[in-house]
C-alpha cells in the first residue's frame, strides 16, 4: 500500500476498522483513488490485486460480510473489494450485497517443477522449445529501467488494441518493491524486449500471475510462453502451492476463450470466485459526466 501511495500522491489511505455485531474488530486496507462531489472511490485493492478485511480470530461469516461492505459503503460511489480467490470468502453466497462471480484458473504446484512441466500439453512445450530455437531468451528482470522497459512494451499492446495501458508510475513502484514480491521477466530478441511477464508473491504459498504483454510483431513467436515455463519454474523452486492465473472471464460474464486455452494447456483448472463490487448509480453518473468535461478541455 505504501508504494501506491507514494507512486499517486493524490490517493489516499481509507482503511477502517469496522466493529462487528459479535464484538470482534475487522481492519479493511483500502485506498481512496478518486473523489466526486461528497462521494469516494473506494478500492481494496487497485489494480486488480488483492484485498479483504482481516480479523485476528476466527472466520468472517456471510452477516460479517454484510456488515463490513455496509458500513463502508456509506458516502462511496464505489467500492471494490477484490478478493483473493483462493480464500473461503471469495464465494457468491458469502457475499450477499455486490457478489459479482468471475472464474479464473489454478495451477496446482507439487514443489517439483519436472512433474508440473510434465502436465504442460505436448503443444505448449513445443512452442517454448521453438521460442528458444528462434532466439528468444527468458531473463529475470531487475530494477527501474527493466520496468519501465515493461511498461513500454504495455503500451505498445494498449495502441494496437485501442485501450490505455497502467500508468507509469505503477510500474516504477512495483520496481522499488523487494525482487521477493514482484518476478519481472522479460523475453528479449536481438536485445530488443519483445514480452514480459509479471508475477506477485503475496503471500506464502501463492503466487499470483498479474499480468503479461507481447509485442504484437512478434506474437508467432510465443515469448510469453517461454516467460510462463520460468516463471512457473521459479514458483516451485520458492515452494509456491498455487499459481493463480488472473481473470478468465470478463466482466461481462463471457468467457475470455484463448485465455481459457493457455491457461489450460499449462495444466491449470478453471475455478470460480467472486468479489465484492457496490456502487451508487447516482455517483457513477456523476463521475462519468465529470470525464467528459474533462475531455472535452
Amino acid at each position: 500500500m505504501d508504494a501506491l501511495l507514494d507512486a499517486f500522491p493524490r490517493w489516499r489511505d481509507a482503511s477502517r476498522v469496522i466493529g462487528l455485531p459479535d464484538g470482534r474488530e475487522a481492519l479493511l486496507p483500502m485506498l481512496e483513488t478518486d473523489r466526486v462531489g461528497p462521494w469516494r472511490w473506494l478500492d481494496a485493492m487497485p489494480f486488480a490485486f488483492y484485498g479483504a478485511p482481516l480479523v485476528r480470530e476466527g472466520r468472517l461469516s456471510s452477516a460479517n460480510m454484510t456488515h463490513i461492505l455496509r458500513e463502508c459503503a456509506r458516502g462511496a460511489g464505489w467500492l471494490a473489494v477484490n478478493l483473493d480467490p483462493c480464500e473461503p470468502l471469495a464465494r457468491a453466497e458469502m457475499i450477499p450485497v455486490g457478489a459479482v462471480s468471475l472464474t479464473t484458473h489454478l495451477l496446482e504446484l507439487a514443489g517439483n517443477f519436472e512433474q508440473v512441466y510434465s502436465g504442460f500439453t505436448k503443444t505448449m512445450r513445443y512452442d517454448m522449445r521453438r521460442a528458444e530455437r528462434e532466439g528468444v531468451v527468458a531473463r529475470r528482470g531487475a530494477g527501474r529501467d527493466d520496468f519501465l522497459a515493461y511498461f513500454r512494451l504495455t503500451g505498445r499492446v494498449a495502441g494496437q488494441r485501442g485501450t490505455a495501458p497502467y500508468p507509469q508510475a505503477l510500474y516504477e513502484a512495483l520496481a522499488a518493491l523487494p525482487a521477493e514480491r514482484v518476478s519481472l521477466w522479460l523475453a528479449e530478441l536481438e536485445d530488443r524486449v519483445i514480452g514480459g511477464l509479471l508475477n506477485v508473491h503475496y503471500t506464502p504459498g501463492r503466487v499470483l500471475h498479474w499480468a503479461s504483454a507481447i509485442d504484437p510483431g512478434y506474437a508467432h513467436l510465443n515469448p510469453t510462453k517461454l516467460l510462463q515455463r520460468e516463471a512457473i519454474r521459479e514458483a516451485c523452486e520458492r515452494g509456491a502451492a498455487v499459481y493463480i492465473m488472473g481473470p478468465s472471464v470478463g466482466f461481462d460474464g463471457r468467457p475470455l476463450e484463448g485465455v481459457r486455452q493457455a491457461k489450460e494447456a499449462l495444466g491449470a483448472r478453471p475455478h470460480d470466485y467472486a468479489i465484492a463490487i457496490v456502487s451508487n448509480n447516482w455517483a457513477m453518473r456523476a463521475r462519468a459526466l465529470r470525464n467528459r468535461l474533462r475531455i472535452r478541455r
